[in-house]
């Protein structure tokens, strides 16, 4: 989409998958939800991929579209947007602290296990 223009979903779902990691799922977004935020206001390249399953119904906004808006609205959108931004970056913060737990926890696993494992192991 050479516009960078971003959408609010209205029925059904899309599934968002990352261009590097075309087989992974990373978010499955339904009514309500908007997607594209990020392209329309960093201006950078999208970097994912959308797939839309049967029935969705989209309303696409570009630059013309918020420039024709009353600036009072066009202010309500931008914040709704960094909410939405704000909400995903604590998600993800929160994601990688887990999985930081989960490496920690792992190391120490296994560090335990290779010092019994080298402990048990006679000397000549």
């Amino acid at each position: 989409d050479p516009d960078k223009a971003f959408f609010f979903i209205f029925e059904g779902h899309v599934t968002i998958t990352k261009d590097s990691l075309p087989d992974t799922v990373l978010a499955i977004l339904g009514a309500g939800s908007v997607l594209g935020e990020m392209t329309f206001l960093s201006g950078h390249p999208r970097s994912t991929h959308v797939i839309a399953e049967e029935g969705v119904t989209v309303f696409k906004v570009n630059q013309h579209t918020m420039n024709r808006l009353d600036a009072h609205l066009q202010v309500k959108i931008l914040r709704q947007l960094t909410d939405v931004l704000i909400g995903r970056l604590e998600k993800l913060t929160n994601d990688i602290v887990q999985q930081k737990r989960i490496y920690e926890t792992l190391t120490l696993a296994l560090r335990g296990k290779i010092l019994s494992s080298e402990q048990d192991v006679p000397t000549t």
